[in-house]
C-alpha cells in the first residue's frame, strides 16, 4: 500500500496536493480567526473555515491535482471526500484543543500545527481510497 503512495506519480499528485492545500488552508484559516474573533470562540470557527476549505479542496483535486479518477459520480465522489475531510478536521480539532488549552499556543500556531497532520490524514486517505486505481477494486 505504500509503495502505492510512493510511485512517480504519486510524488507530483503530492506536490500539487500540497499546493492545493494551501490555498484551502488560506481559505480555512482565514474564516477561523476572522469568525473566531467574530464568536468568541476558535473552536467553533474552526470547522467552518475547515468545510469552507474542503469545498475549495475537492475542485481544485479533481479538476488539477490527481490524475486517475474512479468512475463515481460526483455527487458520491465528494461525500467520500467529505468523510476523509471531516476524518481530518477530528484531527484538527483535537490538535487545535490541545495547543489552545493544554500547551496555551496562540491560535495560529495550534492552526498551523493542526494543519500540518490533518494534510497527512487527508492526502493519505484521499490517495488511497478515491484516486489510486488498485489491481481489484474492492473499495468501491
Amino acid at each position: 500500500m505504500i509503495a502505492k503512495v510512493l510511485e512517480k506519480n504519486s510524488i507530483k499528485e503530492f506536490i500539487k496536493y500540497f499546493i492545493v492545500s494551501v490555498a484551502s488552508l488560506i481559505c480555512d484559516t482565514g474564516i477561523y480567526l476572522i469568525l473566531g474573533k467574530f464568536f468568541g470562540s476558535y473552536l467553533l470557527s474552526a470547522p467552518i473555515g475547515y468545510t469552507a476549505g474542503l469545498f475549495v479542496n475537492y475542485w481544485l483535486s479533481i479538476k488539477w491535482v490527481f490524475s486517475y479518477r474512479k468512475k463515481l459520480h460526483y455527487a458520491l465522489e465528494f461525500i467520500i471526500f467529505a468523510i476523509i475531510g471531516f476524518f481530518g478536521m477530528g484531527v484538527n480539532e483535537v490538535f487545535i484543543y490541545f495547543g489552545l488549552f493544554v500547551f496555551n499556543f496562540s491560535p495560529l500556531v495550534s492552526k498551523a500545527i493542526a494543519a500540518v497532520f490533518s494534510f497527512i490524514v487527508n492526502f493519505l486517505g484521499r490517495k488511497l481510497i478515491l484516486y489510486t486505481k488498485w489491481n481489484h477494486e474492492r473499495f468501491l
